[in-house]
């Protein structure tokens, strides 16, 4: 089970939005008009797989924090 407000890692190529996550957010990921530039990763037991937070700016919506779930760095 994911947060809506994530970007959910699926494979390399392929990705999905929570549904509480912007659309301008959207449109600088889709239109590579952001920068990342700093992060951090949160794990419990049970979880099943890190919450990596992104700090980024974007050139539609300004600085934001991005949450990446489904990434298995194993």
């Amino acid at each position: 089970m994911t947060d809506s407000d994530s970007l959910v890692y699926i494979s390399d190529k392929e990705f999905s939005f929570g549904e509480d996550i912007p659309q301008s957010v959207k449109d600088d990921i889709n239109h590579k008009e952001m920068m990342v530039f700093g992060g951090y990763y949160h794990f419990e037991s049970g979880w099943g797989s890190p919450k990596i937070y992104l700090l980024c700016r974007g050139l539609r919506s300004g600085k934001f924090k991005l949450k990446v779930e489904g990434f298995l760095p194993y």
